[in-house]
This record gives structure tokens, C-alpha cells and sequence, in this order.
């Protein structure tokens, strides 16, 4: 837990490096088709999804989410 309001701690699934990101940056969040979850912060200019692919399942980072705003 990051201990810091406004902002989630999780770790990147491929890299394994630990992001405190602002909650306000998260676009969405996308449960992909293996169970993972992508945390969307942009999109390129075709609209191809910009963010980390991360641990946990998607009710987890919704939890963190609510814990935050």
C-alpha cells in the first residue's frame, strides 16, 4: 500500500518494477483475456492504448482505485 492519497503502487507485470501512479493519470483499466490487467494512462494518435501491462487481477486495482478518491 502506498500510503499516499491519490496515488495506487502496483507492479509492472513484465519488468517487475514497483509505479506509484496518480490515480488522476489512469485513464481506464482493461481485464485482459489471460486474467491480467493493463492500467491505460493514454492513447497514441490512432488511438492505440498507452499504459503498463501489471499484477493482480482487475477487482484488485478497482478496490485500490476506491481507496483513493
Amino acid at each position: 500500500m502506498s500510503g499516499m492519497k491519490g496515488f495506487i503502487e502496483y507492479r509492472e507485470r513484465e519488468d517487475g518494477v514497483r509505479i506509484l501512479r496518480s490515480v488522476a493519470s489512469i485513464t481506464c483499466i482493461f481485464e485482459t483475456t489471460d486474467g491480467g490487467v493493463f492500467v491505460q494512462t493514454g492513447a497514441t494518435r490512432s488511438d492505440e492504448p498507452i499504459g503498463d501491462y501489471a499484477e493482480g487481477t482487475f477487482d484488485e486495482f478497482k478496490q485500490k482505485i476506491s481507496n483513493e478518491v
